[in-house]
């Protein structure tokens, strides 16, 4: 519905900040936490694009392009960011910042 994306980043945030704290003592999270929030906000689906099938990737992961796109894209930026304060020692997670901004 409208409504529940309208409020989809801010359950995200709240998603990743909850699994932040789930993180080894040294600052490390599981590898299986990581393939989580890998596959729910950084994965992105192919798109069949035209009469042959030609698949384009998607820019964004599904949940990321499901936000919608309202004051600049802010509730998207806050997901990339809270990925990247939450789990700063993952290089996917900046790189889709980078490529967002």
């Amino acid at each position: 519905s409208d409504n529940a994306r309208k409020h989809l980043s801010v359950f995200a945030c709240k998603f990743i900040n909850e699994a932040g704290k789930r993180q080894m003592k040294n600052g490390v999270a599981s590898p299986a936490l990581m393939r989580v929030l890998r596959d729910i906000f950084i994965n992105r689906d192919y798109k069949a694009m035209g009469q042959d099938d030609i698949q384009k990737r998607q820019m964004m992961s599904p949940i990321i392009s499901d936000i919608p796109p309202i004051d600049n894209c802010s509730g998207r930026l806050a997901v990339l960011q809270a990925l990247t304060e939450c789990f700063p020692r993952d290089p996917n997670f900046w790189a889709h910042l980078g490529r967002f901004r």
